[in-house]
């Protein structure tokens, strides 16, 4: 299957990169809202920090104690856990947690306040600093990088 979506992105500065491998991609294209009454769908990312940015390997299906309605996805522990700790052990501990992914039904996706703010509220409890956050959109993809401080947004290449 060809995803639609570009894998290549860097960051306004060109000094930042986020590199999504064709699983992930194919995960957003199948989750992707397709109609006006989809259910928004996400997961988490798992992939390889590197000292420039991230190579996503792999973004999570929602799983059965995921909360996923029209317009509202809220991520349960359960499910994603377990293959982030399974992908870890496998990988010698070289796959980790990048950050998080969900979808909205619009072409071009903006992430509304909630996001931003769970976003926020991610990035401060974890280690891994900056949280990397994508929505998936019906043709596009906004990929950005969040830490309690700042937001940056990454362009397709």
């Amino acid at each position: 299957m060809q995803s639609k979506y570009i894998s290549f992105w860097r960051n306004s500065k060109h000094s930042r990169f986020v590199l999504f491998k064709k699983a992930p991609l194919e995960i957003f294209l199948q989750y992707a809202q397709k109609s006006p009454d989809s259910m928004e769908a996400g997961g988490i990312l798992l992939g390889e920090i590197h000292k420039l940015g991230f190579i996503v390997t792999l973004a999570t299906k929602p799983q059965s104690a995921d909360i996923q309605k029209r317009a509202y996805f809220e991520r349960s522990v359960l499910g994603h856990q377990e293959i982030a700790n399974s992908q870890s052990k496998k990988t010698l501990g070289r796959t980790v947690y990048l950050g998080e992914w969900h979808t909205h039904y619009e072409k071009d996706p903006l992430p509304s306040c909630l996001d931003i703010y769970e976003w926020k509220k991610l990035a401060s409890l974890n280690n891994i600093q900056p949280l990397l956050t994508v929505i998936v959109g019906t043709e596009q993809l906004h990929v950005e990088t969040v830490t309690l401080a700042e937001q940056e947004l990454f362009f397709p290449v």
